[in-house]
């Protein structure tokens, strides 16, 4: 028997249970419950035809031979089976159907029925909370099962593991935001040793070894951004007693506008911001206007591309030379700033 829910527009849930079982959630002690967690595609079923996505709810067979076996040992072990998967084309935002959700249902109904045993299934159908590595979808679960989860004995099997190979890591950073053991499917149903993990972005390269010691001294503003390392910028900004203008480069979410409203949001200065004011030239009339006034003026370009890929964008961007007529030229390097929680959660994976 299987059910069928969705939460929020944007998260699928299945919950199976075999003709004549009751055990839906299998507890290691009367507080807490072990979890054997998995993802789907390349981990438990890969596809007969060998393309992938695939939106055929036939095409597809066990990853390994030991898949079934392996599962139905864990679960008579006393674990909770949870599947956690990434989708698409789902159901929209809304709470509807989606163009593909028909067939992926039938495909987890028979992929279900030939486990066999009671698991519980999460899809995560769009880019938002639920979808790893983000917790999303095991926060989902922790309110089903009504109960704590013991971590040390739980663990979770996927193919993203951030290897040579792998198209991403997000599977490997799912359960390092969780807290639980992580295993690639060669690992858990072969034995096989795996190749070296590896991360295509970890939040913990950007921090710099200093970070407790600067935080234990509640440093000013300025200090935290380190500006005394990039240049002498900084006495130019607050002293000198001209009229600037200072033009923000930067990818989206680089810490352009951050940066001004920390470090140089004083009383004389003006951000200018293309995205409020319609276009460049409105942007650069509104910066006349303040600089006849006494103001330093910051104007920053913004572009919004749904979709596009940070390196596509990059294509669009080039560093600024002194030979285009500026005075100055200044890298900021990155810098945190924020307490000792909001660090904690910055430091977790979200991409």
């Amino acid at each position: 028997m299987i059910s069928w829910e969705v939460v929020e527009g944007t998260l699928l849930v299945a919950r199976y249970t075999p003709e004549g079982s009751h055990d839906e959630i299998q507890k290691s002690s009367p507080n807490e419950t072990r979890v054997a967690a998995f993802d789907l595609d390349s981990t438990i079923i890969d596809t007969k035809s060998g393309i992938i996505p695939n939106s055929d709810p036939e095409d597809w067979k066990w990853w390994h031979d030991n898949v079934v076996r392996k599962i139905r040992d864990v679960y008579l072990d006393g674990h909770q089976l949870i599947i956690f998967t990434n989708q698409g084309n789902l159901t929209t935002p809304t709470g509807e159907l989606g163009p593909g959700l028909e067939s992926f249902k039938r495909k987890i109904e028979d992929i279900t029925q030939a486990l066999s045993v009671p698991l519980i299934v999460y899809t995560a159908c769009a880019n938002d909370i639920y979808r790893k590595p983000r917790p999303g979808m095991w926060e989902e679960m922790q309110k089903a099962l009504g109960g704590a989860v013991d971590l040390e004995n739980s663990y979770f099997v996927g193919d993203a593991a951030g290897r040579e190979k792998d198209y991403s890591d997000c599977d490997r950073h799912f359960s390092m935001n969780l807290g639980v053991r992580f295993y690639t499917p060669e690992e858990y149903f072969q034995g096989v040793i795996s190749q070296v993990l590896g991360h295509r972005f970890n939040p913990n390269w950007l921090i710099t070894p200093d970070i407790e010691v600067r935080m234990n001294k509640n440093p000013t503003k300025l200090e935290m951004f380190n500006l005394s390392k990039a240049s002498h910028s900084q006495y130019k900004l607050t002293s000198a007693g001209e009229n600037i203008i200072i033009v923000f480069v930067g990818l989206p979410g680089a810490g352009k506008t951050t940066f001004f409203n920390v470090a140089l949001n004083f009383g004389a200065t003006i951000r200018l911001d293309r995205h409020e004011l319609g276009t460049m030239e409105n942007c650069m009339k509104k910066a006349e206007h303040y600089l006849k006034r006494g103001f330093g003026a910051g104007p920053k370009e913004q572009k919004i591309f749904p979709r596009t890929k940070f390196r596509e964008l990059e294509k669009w961007l080039e560093v600024p030379t002194i030979e285009e007529g500026f005075s100055e030229i200044v890298k900021i390097g990155f810098e945190w700033i924020g307490t000792r929680s909001e660090l904690e959660i910055w430091r977790r994976h979200w991409i």
